[in-house]
């Protein structure tokens, strides 16, 4: 069985250190990145992805962050997408993680 493993994606990450445009597509590149990974599961025929923590930088991101999040996991189906909470993403009653949906291959762990 094949798996794909990643973690630390902090989609949301504000980089306050990159100013401007710069800071607007290293934030871009990291939902570019989600994609890649995608592509490079169903390339490998992987059985599953799994994504060990900090998926988002934080529970307070806006829904615009949110919508991106979903658009790149659909990119993932049919493979199932297992989520693992971090520190930055807890799986509390308020936690971002809990906002993605209508993603049916998506299993928040």
């Amino acid at each position: 069985m094949k798996f794909l493993h990643t973690a630390d994606i902090q989609l949301g990450l504000k980089l306050r250190f990159v100013p401007g445009e710069s800071g607007v597509r290293v934030r871009s590149q990291r939902f570019d990145t989600l994609r890649h990974i995608a592509d490079v599961a169903k390339e490998n025929d992987a059985q599953a992805v799994i994504i060990a923590g900090d998926f988002f930088d934080d529970n307070s991101v806006g829904p615009d962050t949110i919508q991106q999040a979903e658009d790149s996991l659909r990119k993932f189906a049919p493979i199932p997408l297992l989520i693992l909470p971090g520190n930055h993403d807890a799986a509390t009653e308020h936690s971002a993680l809990r906002r993605l949906t209508d993603l049916e291959h998506v299993h928040i762990l």
